[in-house]
């Protein structure tokens, strides 16, 4: 793995996988906040066959049942699983990765997305063909099926964002790394019957340069859009050779290839910087999502992050500034949106004091006059560090934390409003 992807996948997780042993060890003599009444922890990982670090988006199914995928298991010396936990708060391994010896995925990272008939399908970013990353599929009875394994050449290596699927059984994608450059990355389809097309090789600054996480958006046209953690601008950002990140879009020439349009390039001041949530669609040409960076002069002079909407020009607004707070700072996962327009998400740090690095991370509701609400401050043995939400069709949000709970490896909880 590149040290850049590497860094990259350490932001995903709030800047805390570099210290997570250590944290775990010291957590039980923690002394935490009480718990918001709304919120109920539904299970914690054990770290054992279970698994450790849990992360999201997760996937529902009419009974209830929650879906997701685990990085680690066996105390850090196996691959992964993916799980199911009932509404009763028992979990059960459907899937554990063997990693790369026998062309296994290793290290999930993106979540999982379910079909009608309850597959499942993720992405690891280790595993396969010299530990390049594969595509998966579970079944609802645990059968995985490797769709697609990575060489590292020109389709890319190292997928660490989640999938969207067409109609047809399509799934879109895109790795952190190789494309035109060494971490610019690039776009794929495959098909039902495993036939990888590569969309588009990102070249870096000016275009777009590794989409390391988050899912992407397709429209009804057949359109792609997407964020990438760098490329763009090269000047007034952190990184300046990288840059601070890109809002894009991908469509069909007509030619049989794809071409692509840069709509915005984030300027990593009052706009942001660094966006790796992936992007929300309202279906009205409106693109939510978050930058991990930027926003204002905080959280260490780099910022603390912005939630930010596009329109499918790629004009910008910006809806909130987090302050590094009580509201939390890094938010950097996918947001939730309701009928009202009212938006939901987590901020991987802030909020409480009682995590290192710089708190445990919020769960908040920002409505349509721009007002936000922490529903949520995590404190540590009820989670740290809290991955995207999933919110059910009676408005409960749903979610994962990458550490926390009773052991230290993670949690699933719940968030009713």
């Amino acid at each position: 793995m590149t040290s850049t992807t590497k860094h990259g996948i350490l932001r995903q997780f709030g800047r805390a996988t570099a210290i997570a042993l250590a944290w775990a060890l010291s957590l039980a003599a923690t002394i935490l906040p009480a718990r918001a009444q709304t919120f109920k922890s539904l299970y914690s990982f054990t770290g054992g066959n279970d698994g450790m670090f849990p992360n999201g988006p997760l996937a529902l199914d009419v009974g209830g049942n929650l879906y997701g995928v685990a990085t680690y298991s066996q105390n850090g010396r196996g691959y992964g699983t993916v799980f199911k936990l009932s509404p009763a708060g028992k979990l059960t391994v459907l899937h554990s990765f063997g990693g790369g010896n026998d062309g296994d995925g290793a290290n999930g990272t993106s979540g999982v997305i379910r079909d009608a008939v309850g597959n499942l399908y993720g992405t690891t970013w280790g595993g396969g063909l010299n530990n390049q990353g594969v595509v998966f599929k579970v079944s609802k009875t645990g059968k995985e099926s490797v769709l697609y394994r990575f060489t590292g050449g020109n389709d890319g290596e190292e997928p660490a964002a989640g999938l969207v699927r067409d109609d047809a059984g399509n799934l879109y994608g895109t790795t952190g790394a190789s494309g035109l450059c060494v971490g610019c990355g690039t776009v794929f389809k495959l098909s039902s019957t495993g036939k990888e097309t590569v969309l588009r090789r990102f070249k870096g600054p000016p275009d777009a340069a590794h989409v390391l996480t988050g899912n992407q958006v397709l429209d009804a046209k057949g359109n792609l859009y997407g964020v990438s953690y760098f490329g763009g601008l090269t000047s007034g950002c952190f990184v300046p050779q990288q840059g601070c990140g890109t809002f894009f879009e991908l469509s069909p020439n007509g030619k049989g290839g794809w071409s692509e349009k840069v709509l915005y390039k984030f300027k990593g001041g009052k706009d942001g910087a660094y966006p790796n949530s992936g992007l929300l669609s309202d279906g009205k040409g409106g693109f939510y999502g978050t930058t991990e960076w930027g926003g204002n002069s905080g959280c260490g002079g780099s910022g603390c992050g912005t939630l930010f909407k596009f329109d499918s020009a790629g004009k910008e607004t910006v809806l909130y500034r987090f302050t590094g707070g009580k509201d939390g700072a890094a938010p950097g996962q996918q947001l939730v949106l309701d009928a009202e327009g009212n938006l939901y998400g987590t901020a991987t740090e802030g909020g409480s004091d009682t995590c290192p690095d710089g708190g445990c991370g919020t769960a908040f509701k920002l409505d349509t006059s721009g007002k936000l609400t922490v529903m949520h401050a995590f404190g540590g043995t009820d989670g740290a560090y809290p991955g995207a939400l999933l919110r059910d069709a009676v408005g409960n949000l749903h979610g994962a934390t990458f550490q926390g709970g009773a052991s230290s490896w993670g949690t699933i909880f719940e968030i009713t409003p």
